[in-house]
């Protein structure tokens, strides 16, 4: 599937979303709070990684553009595909990246699923809003920084958050399938 617009990228978003909720939602209190694998994060820890990755590119989008310019400046390349960035986040994921730890969610037990799952859901009616708000030629114009791939253009950072939460749904889906 080759994303091409904001119709289809605000339906993989909720898709993905949305996937990720009803993930959760299946999984007990016990399971939801316990670490995958040493090491690893438990499912309730990725959801609170998903909040806090999707949080800036909320606070980016709502950012006026003049200081999106300023801060970050506008892409002066050939903006990728749908599938050249997904190529990119993976080959990034193949190479061992990890989370910055200003990513790491703490107080998962304390917040519970229902808090988590509440605070996800509005992180993407927050990036539906956002991204409404932008004409499509404005989302290939601006761009960020990725922790992981470099500099984006908004419309590939939201590639991204999509893929991003896609991975990590298929961690959350197999914490429920013994080893």
């Amino acid at each position: 599937m080759e994303i091409q617009n904001k119709t289809q990228l605000k339906a993989a978003l909720r898709q993905s979303f949305g996937a990720v909720v009803y993930a959760v939602n299946e999984l007990s209190d016990e399971v939801f709070l316990a670490p995958r694998a040493k090491d690893a994060w438990s499912p309730g820890e990725i959801l609170g990684h998903l909040i806090l990755s999707t949080k800036p590119v909320n606070k980016a989008m709502s950012m006026p553009k003049l200081m999106l310019k300023a801060t970050f400046g506008t892409n002066n390349r050939e903006e990728r595909t749908f599938g050249q960035t997904k190529t990119r986040y993976y080959d990034a994921l193949a190479g061992g990246i990890k989370a910055p730890s200003n990513f790491h969610y703490e107080g998962v037990a304390q917040k519970g699923k229902d808090y988590l799952i509440t605070s996800f859901t509005k992180e993407l009616d927050k990036l539906l809003h956002h991204i409404d708000k932008w004409e499509e030629k404005d989302l290939s114009k601006y761009i960020l920084p990725h922790p992981a791939i470099g500099k984006l253009t908004i419309r590939e950072m939201l590639y991204s958050t999509h893929f991003h939460t896609e991975h990590h749904l298929t961690q959350i889906k197999e914490a429920v399938v013994p080893k």
